[in-house]
This record gives structure tokens, sequence and C-alpha cells, in this order.
């Protein structure tokens, strides 16, 4: 039997497209080719009126192709074509990584090798640029360069011909903020979720209803955190498919994820070596390429996005590497993000399906790593592991086991030992913008699974036996105030817990050193008095703060009304653009 090359091309809109038959040896005696074709078929040399494709089954062709088929009529040989095409398809993602102001990774798996292109522009149905693959490939990952931040892309995918997945509304590219930038994000933080239960798709459901419902920023998801233990039980490839990504498909297409690697994880995954399935799925940033130290491993890594750093570590393999901890420390000092993000896979404080006090791991991770972060300002840390939630006040300085934790000593800020819900009289905590005030840990560890424990962890503002997933929202409030507000969403739909950092930047954003001369008077003051404070410098703002850790009152004028503040011992947080400076006022009854 002869072959002949069929032709097709370009990108296809309505009905316009050609094909062309050459150096055949096939004899097509009758073919069947009516004569309303706009374009035309070339059959030794000779010129034949043709048909548009669109009547033998094919859509929108792809770009050109160059392919041999077997004999047959015409519509035959159309008819298979088009049967072989529509046999390609995306059986795995696609799924975003590394997206940051100007470049992403576009992961994606089909049922068999072919070489395929990506085609993306702001416009869903007329792309302006495309990058093809070197090879034909099952798994494919194409880097996209050259973008805009904080701009929305639509993409799709073409090969053999054909395009086998077309762009769609619910699959772009939103390219990050500039870096720095304080733009309002939110992030979804999911622990040990990959069970493939039911449990974790109604977490998974619970949050979409609950992004779907919010009255700010309705539908907005900007980044997915994986905190370890991703696809139970051995992290293996066929895990990652059934738990990870065919419950997540519909997000992760326009969502990029950023894991860290759990115990389980690590059963098919060797991190000394980056082999396993969790390095073959996942590109991350070992060479910084969006922001922070490069690490020169995906075990541990860093990126920025808008104003705030991530760090990501590796409690598994390399809990006590020692160049893990060196480069721990560059990154921390070296980034002047207003927030920085920590999460890991082991906790350093948990009372619930694991304990703190008697696990080896645990414990190294709290006198190992937790002196480090809190001395480089982190905000926030997040952790899975334990099958629960458990979130802490905000810390400083408890290193030891649960039973030496005291709130007066290891709780710090205005209203640090309060519960940091913004909705409350405690109010969120705060921080005044400087290095070392203090840490909120978070366990969220039951996104796929839950198994109780006592959950009673005195470190832990609240623990709850209850199955669910975080949201983390950054704001800015006005140019020198910042909001982190964190929730945790339950299988429901309901928030159980919320808290919020509130971060006081003096002008330029950083912190000055501490006042040196200051005083306040009169100190003892009168209940339903005037303070008055006296400083060399302009104040940017004050804080009363109540014996139990409440905020009283705030301004920013040199004086302070005690109009109805009863009698009792208090803290007056006082910041001018040279530093800040906490200062003890007793009011007394008249």
């Amino acid at each position: 039997m002869g072959f002949h090359t069929v032709f097709k091309g370009p990108l296809w809109e309505a009905s316009k497209a050609w094909a062309v038959v050459r150096e055949s040896s096939c004899t097509w005696e009758d073919p069947i080719i009516p004569r309303s074709w706009e374009s035309t078929i070339l059959y030794h040399s000779k010129r034949i009126p043709s048909t548009p494709l669109e009547a033998v089954g094919f859509r929108k062709v792809s770009p050109i192709l160059i392919r041999e088929v077997g004999c047959g009529t015409m519509e035959e040989v159309l008819e298979e074509e088009a049967l072989r095409l529509r046999a390609v398809r995306v059986v795995r993602g696609p799924y975003l990584q590394m997206v940051g102001p100007r470049s992403a990774i576009v992961h994606w798996r089909t049922n068999e090798p072919v070489r395929s292109a990506l085609s993306y522009g702001t416009d869903m149905f007329h792309h302006s640029d495309t990058v093809w693959e070197t090879h034909a490939t099952a798994d494919h990952a194409v880097s996209v360069e050259g973008l805009e931040p904080n701009v929305r892309y639509f993409y799709a995918f073409h090969g053999n011909g054909a395009t086998y997945l077309p762009a769609d509304s619910g699959r772009f590219i939103q390219t990050a903020p500039p870096v720095g930038s304080k733009s309002f994000v939110r992030v979804w933080a999911l622990g040990d979720a990959g069970t493939g239960s039911i449990q974790q798709k109604r977490v998974r459901d619970a949050y979409y209803q609950f992004v779907d419902a919010v009255a700010h920023h309705r539908g907005q998801t900007d980044l997915i955190l994986l905190l370890g233990d991703n696809a139970y039980y051995d992290g293996k490839d066929r895990e990652y498919q059934h738990k990870v990504f065919e419950v997540y498909d519909d997000i992760f297409r326009y969502v990029p994820v950023w894991p860290t690697l759990g115990n389980h994880d690590g059963h098919s995954a060797d991190s000394r070596t980056q082999t396993g399935p969790y390095y073959e799925i996942f590109d991350l940033p070992a060479e910084g390429q969006l922001g922070g130290v490069p690490s020169g491993t995906e075990a541990y890594y860093s990126f920025d996005y808008a104003n705030i750093h991530f760090v990501v570590l590796e409690t598994y393999y390399l809990l006590l590497s020692r160049a893990q901890r060196r480069w721990l420390e560059r990154d921390l000092q070296s980034t002047d993000q207003d927030w920085i993000v920590v999460y890991f896979h082991f906790p350093p404080y948990t009372k619930g399906s694991h304990d703190s006090d008697i696990e080896p791991p645990l414990i190294a991770v709290r006198s190992e790593l937790l002196p480090l972060l809190e001395r480089y300002g982190v905000d926030l840390v997040l952790s899975g592991h334990s099958h629960s939630y458990e979130r802490s006040y905000l810390l400083h300085g408890h290193y030891g086991f649960s039973f030496s934790f005291k709130k007066s000593m290891h709780t710090v800020g205005p209203t640090g030992a309060g519960s940091g819900d913004p909705q409350s009289t405690d109010g969120p905590y705060i921080k005044m913008g400087g290095r070392s005030e203090g840490t909120v840990y978070v366990v969220c560890g039951s996104s796929g699974k839950r198994s109780g424990g006592s959950l009673d962890h005195p470190a832990m503002a609240t623990s709850l036996n209850v199955l669910g997933s975080c949201v983390l929202e950054f704001e800015s409030v006005d140019p020198s105030t910042l909001l982190l507000r964190v929730q945790f969403v339950d299988d429901r739909g309901k928030v159980r817990d919320a808290f919020a950092i509130r971060k006081e930047l003096n002008a330029t954003g950083v912190q000055g050193p501490t006042l040196s001369s200051l005083h306040i008077a009169p100190n003892p003051a009168y209940s339903g008095d005037r303070v008055h404070i006296y400083t060399d410098h302009p104040i940017l703002s004050t804080w009363l703060v109540g014996p139990t850790g409440a905020l009283l009152r705030r301004g920013t004028e040199p004086h302070l009304s005690l109009h109805g503040v009863p009698a009792g011992y208090y803290a007056l947080w006082i910041q001018t653009a040279k530093g800040r400076s906490v200062l003890p006022l007793l009011i007394v009854e008249r």
C-alpha cells in the first residue's frame, strides 16, 4: 500500500483549511469530493475542488503538521486522521508551577507521547504566542517567559495537528504582582490532605463554597500550599494521580501549587538525591528564580510573592542538615519583605495525633529551627503531621517541653496572650514592624482526615479535632499598616477559628532603633486624666494595652485620654520615626 502526506494548517477559525497530497502511489479513481470546497487538494499536480475540513469531523485544526497516512478515499483519510487526533487526551493536569511576575511553568500528562505546543494570550480565543516542545513526551513541562506582572493569560495545548485541549475560562496563568507590592493575596493551605477519601473532598468543596461566598475578592485564590503527606500512603505516582490531581484538578489549572515533603511522601522520594515521584512531579526554585537565596536543591527553597517571603523547609530527611540551616539563616537575613511565612511538615508544638513532647523529630524542630525563625522575625509558621487543627498565641522564646510554657513569659506584644481574633475584645496580635516580635504557629493537618489526641498544649490558643483547611489573606490597611488574617474553615464551610496579625510600619517601612529619651506624665495617673508623652521625635502611634493583653486605646497624638479606663497596671506602646518603646503605666482611683 502506498502512502500520501497530509498537510493541515494554519490554525483554523472557520472553514479556512486545506490539505495537500503528494508523492502518492495511491489511486483514487472516484474520490468523494463535493464541489463546495473553498480550498484545494493538489493531487499529482492536478487541481481538484475541495470541501471544508469541518465536514469530515475536524474542529479548530492546530498549527502545521505533515504526516504520512494510509491510502483510501480522501474522506476516509481525513476521518481516520480525525479519530487519531481525538485519541490524544490529557490525563493529568494541567497544573501550574513557579508562577512569578514574568514567568510560569505549565505541566500536564497525555495518554501517549506527543510533541506539543502551548499557545497563550490575554484573549481567550486569539493567542499571540506559542511555545513548542523539542520532542515527543507524555509528561509535559513548558516554561513561559516574558509575561507581564498581574496579568491573566489563557492557554491551550496543540499536537499532532490538532488542539487537543482548547482554551477555557477556567484555564489560565495569573501572573504574580510585582515583588514588594502590597496587593491583596489569598492563600489556601492544606495539610495531610492526600487520602483520597470523602473527607478530603468535603474539605475541598467547603473551601470552594467559602471562597465563592466571601464579600471581598470573591473567588480569588492566588497560591496553594501543600504542607506534606500530600499523597498517602507512600507518595507514589499513582497515589498522586488519584489523591491529588484528580481531586484538585479544577483549581490546579489556574492556581500554582507549592509543596513541602512529608514523611509519607518520603517513602518513595529521597531529598538527598532529589529522586522519586515528589521530585519528578514538582518544579521548585532551587536557584532562587523567584526571589530569596538559591538553595541549590528542590528539597528546600524560598520565593517572593507580592510583599510576602515564603520559606519551605524539609523536615524528614534533612531536619538536622547543616546545609539547610546555613541556607535558612542566609535567606532570612537577605529578605526585606513585609511578611515572612515558613512552612514544613513536622510541627514544633502539638498534642494531636502526634506529641511534640516525646517525638524526637518534633523536639528537634522546636529546639533547632525555632530560635533561628524567631530571631529573624518570621510571622507565621505552618505545619501538618498531626491530624488536627492547633494554633498558638503570638510566641517568642519557648523551645522546651509543654510543661515549661508560661503565657506571661512566652507571649509577646500588646495582645500576644489573647485570642488574636480581630472581632473579639482582645483584637489582633500586634507587631510594630521589627524583628523578634513573635511568631504564630499553626498545625493544619486535618485536610484529609482527623485523628484526635489530647489537644491540650498550653501554647495553643485553639485546638480542634475537626476536618478543614487554612485560608491566609494578606492586605494593606493603609501605607503604614498591614494585616494578615488567618481562618480555619471546616468541612462544612464554617470558620472555626480566626486570628490576625496587624503590623505597624514606620514611614520607611522598617523598624528603627529603640528610643533612648522618652517619658510619660503623670505616672501614676488618675483614672479619667490625660497622660502626656514627652519625646524629641514625632509620634506615629500610641497603644494602651490592658493587663489581659487587650488593646484599649490607640492614638497618634502626644497625649492619651484615660477617660473610662479603670485602675490597674497598663503598658503604653509608643512608636516614632526613630523607634519604639513600651512603658509601664499605673492608673489609680481618685
